[in-house]
C-alpha cells in the first residue's frame, strides 16, 4: 500500500482535496495530510475519515504558539500578514518542520498543493527518490505576485522562472481548465504529465429530509434566489440586496437567501439597509452552514447567484467555480457576474444569465426577467443539470486523477 502525503498551507483538506483523498483511500492508498495550522485551531495530530492529519508551523519550539492575532488574509506566497515580503523570513522554519515530518513518515508520493511549498517538496523528493505531484489549481504564482510594488516587479519574472524549473522535477501536474488552456500550456512547457481537473462535486449528494421539508414549508410560494459564500461588499452582495429591494415592488414573492459569514462593517451596513428599507421579509441572512447542508438549501431554490471579487476576477479560471457546479447539480438557473471567466460555462451550456453585478439597474432588470419567465429558468436549470451529469462531476474527473497516480 503506497502512502500519499498531502502538503498544504491549510490545517485541513478543502472539499476538492477531500474528494481526492476519498478516491485514493477507496483505491488502496494510504493518505496523510501535513498542513500549516496558523491559528492553533486543530490538534497537532489526529485521524479523521481515514486520513491522518499532522499540523506544522514555522517555529523551532515543540510548543505550538497561538497565532490567533495574526491576520487571516494571505498575501505573498500565502504567508499570513500585512507584509507578505517581510513574512518570507519564516518560510525556512516552515520548510524545516515540513522536512522533519516527511523524513519521519517517508511517504511514497508527495502531493504538493501550493507553490510556496514546492521547493521543499522537490528537495525531499529528489533526495529520497520519492514521486511528486504538484497541484496548481488554487494559488497561482502570477496571482500571488500581482501586488508587488513596482520596483520589485522583476521578482515576478524570477519566481515564475523558478517555478518552471521546479515543475520539471515533479512527476505530474494537476491544473484547472482555463480559457484557451492557458494554465495547461504554461505547465506543459516544463512537464509532460499535465492533467486538467475541474473543481467539481460528486455526482450524487444526500439531502437532509427534515431540513428540506422545513425549508419547503418556510419558503412555500416564494421564488428563491440563493447565494452561498462570503457575505461582503467587495463581492457585490450589497448590490444584490439593492436589486431585490427594487424587484420586490413588482414581485412580492421574491426571496433572497444569503448563506455564509460576514465580518465587521459589511454586516452592519447590510443589516442597516435591510431595516431602513423594510425588506426583512424579502432577505434572509443565514449563518455559515456545513458543506453537507448546503445542497439541501440549493434544492429548494430557483436561482443560484455566482459572485467574485472584481480585483481577482481576471485571474479566475473556467474550471474553478465548484459553487456553480453545485447550483447546476441542484437544477438551478444561474445568475452570474460577467467579470472574468467565471461565466464561460454558463454561456457554453446556456444554463443562466450573465450580468454586471456592479450595475444596479441591469441587475434589477435581469432578476425581474428571470422571475417573469419561470419556464425559461426551469429549462436553464435542466440544461445545467444535464451538463453537470455529463461533463462536470467528480465521478468523471476522478478517472483522470487516478490515472496519473496509477502510472507513477
Amino acid at each position: 500500500m503506497k502512502t500519499i502525503a498531502y502538503v498544504t498551507m491549510e490545517p485541513a483538506l478543502i472539499p476538492r482535496m477531500e474528494l481526492q483523498a476519498r478516491t485514493l483511500l477507496d483505491n488502496n492508498y494510504k493518505v496523510i495530510h501535513i498542513g500549516w495550522d496558523r491559528r492553533k485551531d486543530h490538534p497537532k495530530e489526529e485521524v479523521a475519515n481515514g486520513v491522518r492529519f499532522i499540523r506544522i508551523a514555522p517555529y523551532l519550539s515543540t510548543t505550538r504558539i497561538n497565532t490567533s492575532d495574526m491576520q487571516s488574509g494571505r498575501t505573498f506566497w500565502g504567508v499570513t500578514g500585512q507584509n507578505g515580503l517581510r513574512n518570507l523570513k519564516i518560510l525556512p522554519l516552515l520548510y524545516l518542520n515540513l522536512l522533519k515530518v516527511l523524513a519521519k513518515e517517508q511517504p511514497d508520493i508527495i502531493h504538493c498543493t501550493h507553490v510556496a511549498l514546492l521547493p521543499a517538496a522537490v528537495f525531499f523528493g529528489k533526495i529520497k527518490r520519492k514521486k511528486i505531484i504538484y497541484e496548481a489549481v488554487e494559488f497561482y504564482i502570477s496571482q500571488s505576485l500581482g501586488k508587488l510594488p513596482r520596483p520589485l516587479r522583476f521578482l515576478k519574472k524570477i519566481a515564475i522562472y523558478l517555478e518552471g524549473l521546479l515543475v520539471r522535477h515533479v512527476d505530474g501536474v494537476f491544473c484547472i481548465p482555463s480559457t484557451a488552456n492557458k494554465l495547461f500550456k504554461t505547465y506543459a512547457k516544463n512537464n509532460s504529465v499535465v492533467r486538467e481537473i475541474f473543481n467539481v462535486p460528486v455526482l450524487e449528494s444526500n439531502i437532509d429530509n427534515d431540513l428540506y421539508n422545513d425549508l419547503k414549508a418556510r419558503y412555500a410560494n416564494r421564488k428563491v434566489l440563493v447565494y452561498a459564500g462570503a457575505i461582503s461588499n467587495e463581492k457585490g452582495v450589497m448590490n444584490i440586496v439593492r436589486a431585490i429591494n427594487n424587484v420586490r415592488i413588482q414581485h412580492h414573492d421574491v426571496k433572497l437567501l444569503l448563506i455564509g459569514s460576514a465580518k465587521g462593517d459589511d454586516t452592519e451596513i447590510l443589516n442597516k439597509y435591510i431595516i431602513e428599507n423594510n425588506i426583512k421579509e424579502y432577505v434572509d441572512i443565514i449563518s455559515f452552514q456545513p458543506y453537507s447542508k448546503l445542497f439541501t438549501y440549493y434544492c429548494i431554490a430557483d436561482i443560484g447567484i455566482g459572485l467574485i471579487q472584481k480585483i481577482i476576477a481576471s485571474k479566475f479560471t473556467k474550471g474553478g467555480s465548484r459553487k456553480l457546479m453545485e447550483y447546476m447539480k441542484a437544477s438551478l438557473a444561474l445568475l452570474v457576474t460577467n467579470d472574468g471567466d467565471i461565466g464561460i460555462i454558463v454561456k457554453e451550456e446556456e444554463c443562466g444569465i450573465l450580468v454586471d453585478i456592479w450595475d444596479e439597474a441591469e441587475l434589477t432588470n435581469k432578476i425581474s426577467w428571470m422571475l417573469e419567465h419561470p419556464m425559461e429558468i426551469k429549462k436553464m436549470g435542466e440544461r445545467g443539470k444535464i451538463a453537470f451529469q455529463q461533463k462536470y462531476n467528480w465521478n468523471l474527473e476522478s478517472i483522470k486523477f487516478l490515472e496519473v497516480y496509477n502510472n507513477l
